[in-house]
């Protein structure tokens, strides 16, 4: 069993509010991929005032030692 913690923080970079939004985790077998099908978590992001930063948004996912042999790409995107 492997353990992976991912931890982000984002930042309003812009000069309005943003919207809350969703930070999704993708997992996939031998290549990056976005798809639906490889998303493995969401987490939500709050709104955020110009220049503000979100609290500390953390995920860890467990790949199992019965996971098929090969590499394994984690992603992330808003």
């Amino acid at each position: 069993m492997l353990n992976v913690t991912f931890g982000q923080v984002v930042k309003n970079k812009g000069n309005k509010r943003s919207p809350g939004v969703k930070l999704a985790y993708f997992l996939n077998k031998d290549s990056a991929s976005y798809l639906d099908s490889a998303k493995i978590r969401e987490l939500d992001v709050p709104p955020l005032d110009p220049g503000q930063s979100s609290p500390d948004l953390v995920y860890t996912h467990t790949l199992l030692s019965s996971a098929p042999a090969g590499q394994y790409y984690f992603s992330y995107k808003i």
